[in-house]
């Protein structure tokens, strides 16, 4: 075999090569790494993207539930005014039946005053029936409490007489 010819630094061509095989490996399992690194941020970006539009669906669904509630209770709002509009009296109504009813009362005044003394004469009765009631009840019980003494006085009498003291 030929001796090997060597560069005037010491270089071989088996050195030369097992150098840059060594130089290949290590850039192959850099660039490797490099590629096994993206393809985890891009899983771990799909994943969060995932993530994202999952809780974007979840709200966009509560955003129009919500929605839906605030529309429904525009909706009886809507509903409760027309129901509103339809059972109240209008005050043009109400001014024109309310001066009506003041005319009566102005055309019909003196039968409101003989109503009021008749009232008033009533009222008179019935105060001087509760003083007679109160009367007769005071006397009812001065009778009951003379009876009652007249009572005891006969029993202590009797007793008297009976047991001959």
């Amino acid at each position: 075999m030929p001796p090997d010819k060597c560069s005037p630094h010491g270089w071989t061509l088996d050195k030369l090569e097992e150098f840059f095989t060594a130089k290949y490996d290590s850039l192959k399992n850099l660039l490797d790494e490099r590629e096994d690194r993206t393809k985890e941020r891009f899983t771990s970006m799909k994943v969060a993207v995932d993530a994202a539009l999952a809780s974007s669906d979840r709200a966009v669904t509560k955003a129009e539930i919500a929605t839906e509630k605030r529309f429904e209770g525009v909706n009886e709002f809507r509903s409760a005014l027309a129901d509103q509009s339809a059972t109240l009296l209008p005050r043009t109504e109400y001014t024109v039946q309310h001066n009506a009813i003041i005319e009566r009362i102005n055309t019909n005044s003196s039968a409101i005053v003989a109503l009021q003394l008749a009232i008033s004469q009533l009222n008179e009765r019935l105060a001087g029936k509760k003083e007679g009631l109160t009367n007769l009840g005071a006397i009812v019980i001065g009778l009951f409490v003379a009876i009652s003494a007249f009572c005891s006085c006969a029993a202590v009498v009797i007793s008297m007489i009976f047991h001959g003291h």
